[in-house]
């Protein structure tokens, strides 16, 4: 009898030893699985919308039918047993407007600005209610190269008392860690520079008009007729927006004139905004070699921006124009016209301006 008992008291104390490790074991991971454990992320990149991130492996695909969203994955639950019916993030990118924050429906309790990876956000935490259930949210967003990138990150809960048996309730804190390891990990990547170099540069010639320079790479090339000489185009995949950027070069009959002062009286041009004529006063004298054009911006209305520069000779008034979609960036007073990239370009060609004959 004694001997039997022995032996129960061997299992019992393997079986206690076998549950404290496990529960030991089991705390581990979810521990891991919390804290952002390398080893249970994976990478996620977004090279059309420009941005990476890391979630866990173990996230599920999320469907949702709005179109701005590019991501969207459930989680899993750190605790179960508790009130928590569901957590997921969604990434939104979308062309940037004057309004880059959380959905104008969601009544907003916190707002402040915050800094990850060298990117300033727009932070707003939000609550919403219905039929029992709890939603609150976590929105960061930012504007980055004409596009609003949004992350949203959702805790949704049931009440309590919709139940018989009341669950406890969910830990805020131990269930949003693994958002923050997240959020921490995204990051925007800047759209391709523009070639700047002589290895980035091809060269443009025309016999007809007797002249060539320098352009990008990058572009495609459009001989044109008539008046237009030749227009470069370039689809910037990193803007959300059907909009090609292009500059283009047109040859235009001096009317007779002897210096653009002259031309600009004799044939009036117009402001694209406006409709009105622009005064001679107004064009800013710039200087590339030996080479004085008259440059003045043509258009800077809903996200597009233009520039135009002239150049005068007896025999023919040269314009250059870059056209570029720049976003929610030209209704910023801060906005530097001249580190634009399609103005940039266009400087690069009329630094190089050779005329043959």
């Amino acid at each position: 009898m004694q001997k039997i008992f022995k032996i129960l008291g061997v299992v019992v104390l393997f079986a206690l030893i076998g549950t404290a490790v496990y529960l030991f074991v089991d705390g581990e991971k979810n521990d891991d699985a919390v804290s952002g454990n390398p080893s249970e992320f994976g990478d996620y990149t977004d090279a059309r919308n420009g941005f990476s991130l890391a979630y866990p492996k173990n996230a599920t695909e999320r469907q949702t039918n709005d179109p701005k969203y590019v991501l969207s994955k459930n989680l899993t639950l750190t605790e179960s047993g508790t009130n928590l019916h569901e957590k997921y993030f969604t990434v939104f990118v979308e062309k940037a407007t004057s309004t880059c924050a959380a959905e104008s429906f969601e009544a907003v309790t916190k707002s402040e600005t915050v800094t990850s990876n060298a990117i300033k956000f727009l932070k707003q935490e939000t609550a919403g209610a219905g039929a029992g259930n709890f939603y609150e949210t976590v929105n960061y967003s930012t504007v980055q190269y004409g596009k609003c990138y949004r992350l949203q990150f959702v805790l949704h809960s049931v009440n309590p008392a919709n139940y018989d048996k009341p669950p406890k309730e969910f830990n805020k804190t131990l269930e949003s860690k693994v958002f923050e390891e997240i959020f921490k990990s995204f990051k925007i990547k800047p759209p391709p520079a523009a070639g700047g170099g002589s290895s980035g540069l091809k060269t443009f010639k025309s016999d007809p008009w007797g002249l060539e320079f320098q352009y990008p790479v990058k572009y495609e090339v459009l001989v044109g007729g008539n008046t237009t000489v030749i227009t470069l185009n370039y689809k910037d995949s990193a803007k959300s927006t059907d909009f090609v950027d292009h500059i283009n070069l047109s040859v235009l009959d001096p009317l007779g004139t002897e210096s653009f002062k002259d031309y600009a009286a004799k044939k009036p041009i117009i402001n694209e905004n406006s409709g009105q004529p622009i005064p001679f006063s107004q064009f800013k004298a710039v200087t590339f070699g030996d080479k004085t054009f008259y440059y003045i911006v043509g258009e800077r209305f809903e996200g597009y921006f233009s520039t135009q520069y002239y150049y005068f000779r007896p025999s023919h008034v040269y314009l250059f124009e870059s056209h570029s979609y720049i976003g929610a960036d030209w209704m910023d007073p801060n906005f530097n016209e001249q580190n634009e990239t399609v103005h940039k370009d266009l400087r690069t060609i009329l630094a190089s301006l050779k005329f043959t004959k």
